[in-house]
């Protein structure tokens, strides 16, 4: 009987412990459910980073190349690549157009036309720039760089006299 109570108990504690083991075997696979999610999760978390990493590399790259080409753009000068301004013995020059007359050396009226029309479209684009820059100062437009009016037609090019607002009541256009 003595035996039978201890088998008895035995089987109780086996099953118990058993019970016990099953609990235990439930806890290690959710924890290792959990722990492969969150393995997932770091990965998926570094791949990102790496994203990120790989993409701020290239916008500093792209950056870096934008900022050496805009130190070289600075010093290049759209005016003096547009408008070549130079001398050919004596007579100035623009764009390898002459501007003037000898009787010792003639140059053609073409030629000078050209070289005039030339620096009318330099003048209406310097004055388009200085206007620009004062309208974003500020300034009154027109005021303070001249008086004139260019416009640039090629050999054919003219220059007007702005009116004032008075001037244009009374007249109605800019006078050529």
């Amino acid at each position: 009987m003595q035996q039978e109570k201890r088998l008895h108990e035995l089987r109780v504690r086996l099953a118990e412990v058993q019970l016990q083991r099953m609990e235990v075997q439930r806890k290690s696979l959710r924890v290792r459910a959990m722990e492969q999610r969150w393995l997932e999760a770091l990965s998926e978390v570094q791949r990102q980073r790496l994203e990120v990493e790989e993409r701020t590399a290239s916008v500093d790259s792209q950056a870096r190349q934008c900022k050496r080409q805009l130190e070289a753009m600075s010093h290049v000068s759209v005016l003096n690549d547009c408008f070549y301004i130079w001398h050919a013995g004596p007579f100035a020059t623009i764009n390898g157009f002459r501007l003037g007359r000898l009787a010792s050396d003639p140059v053609e009226w073409a030629e000078i036309n050209a070289a005039l029309g030339q620096v009318a479209l330099l003048l209406s684009t310097v004055q388009a720039r200085v206007e620009g820059c004062m309208a974003r100062i500020g300034g009154v437009p027109g005021q303070g760089f001249t008086t004139v009016e260019f416009y640039p037609k090629g050999s054919y090019s003219q220059i007007a006299r702005r009116l004032t607002a008075g001037e244009r009541g009374s007249r109605g256009a800019a006078t050529r």
